[in-house]
Formats: structure tokens, C-alpha cells, sequence
């Protein structure tokens, strides 16, 4: 849901067997790509399938919002899947904000952190982006143990 004014387009998304991903470009003077990611645990392969994804976003677009669900828990440094994942986010110049919050070309800023543990295990969240000419205020979820 959105407002009208606000000019999105889904976009076909790129393949991967690793992750389910959903993309949609908001048009305005540059236009943002926001990439919607789920992957499911114990799926091999991601690095190497997020990485060709990423490869083909940071070509077409000056900024990215990536937004999702990855099951990596950047907070445990020293397992192997997770320093690749640090690497890689790294190398591609991308910021993290928590562990499920990546940018490329804009900044974020996290407004507000509110328990709901009565309904899940995940916190919602909610942060500022400026996009060129528009302002949004996007809400997120992220699991308690991914902090």
C-alpha cells in the first residue's frame, strides 16, 4: 500500500533458488530500487546468489533500499557464513543498519524500536529514508536475537 502520489512500479525480479525477493522502483528525480528479500534457513548458495544480485542492482541504480529477512545474524562475527556475508556487504560499499537494513546510495535513520514479543519473536521497527524529493517513513521487522 502506498500513496498515490508516490510513483512505484513492481519490476520482474532476478532468479535466485536461494531467496525469494520482490523489487519495486520509486520514481523520482533518481530513481530508488527497493528489494524486498526473504531467505529461508539452511539454503546453501546465497552468498554467491546474493552476491550476482547485487552485482546487477549497483549497475543500474545509484540507490538501493534492501529490506528483508536474510536468517544471517551479523551479531555472531565469527561464524563463517557471516563474516562472507560482512565481506560481501563490504565490498559492494553497502551500509547495514541492524542486520536487515541495507543501503546503497542513501542514509537511514532508525526512529523507532518497539517490542511486540506478545505476538512474535520479532521487534518492529521503524526508520527515516530521504529519497530525492520525497520523504518515507518505512516500517520493518527484525528478529530480537538478530541485534
Amino acid at each position: 500500500m502506498y500513496k498515490s502520489s508516490l510513483h512505484c512500479q513492481q519490476i520482474p525480479g532476478f532468479t535466485q533458488s536461494s531467496f525469494e525477493l520482490r523489487l519495486i522502483e520509486l520514481n523520482s528525480s533518481t530513481p530508488v530500487l527497493l528489494a524486498l528479500i526473504y531467505r529461508p534457513p539452511k539454503y546453501k548458495n546465497f552468498i554467491q546468489d546474493f552476491e550476482n544480485f547485487l552485482s546487477n542492482i549497483v549497475s543500474i541504480y545509484d540507490k538501493c533500499l534492501i529490506l528483508g529477512d536474510m536468517n544471517i545474524h551479523v551479531c555472531c562475527r565469527d561464524k563463517p557464513m557471516v563474516k562472507e556475508f560482512l565481506s560481501l556487504i563490504d565490498s559492494f560499499e553497502l551500509t547495514h543498519t541492524l542486520n536487515l537494513v541495507l543501503t546503497y546510495g542513501l542514509f537511514v535513520s532508525i526512529n523507532e524500536i518497539c517490542n511486540s514479543a506478545c505476538f512474535s519473536d520479532h521487534f518492529l521497527f521503524c526508520f527515516l529514508s530521504r529519497f530525492p524529493s520525497l520523504l518515507l517513513i518505512l516500517v520493518h521487522q527484525f528478529i530480537s536475537s538478530g541485534l
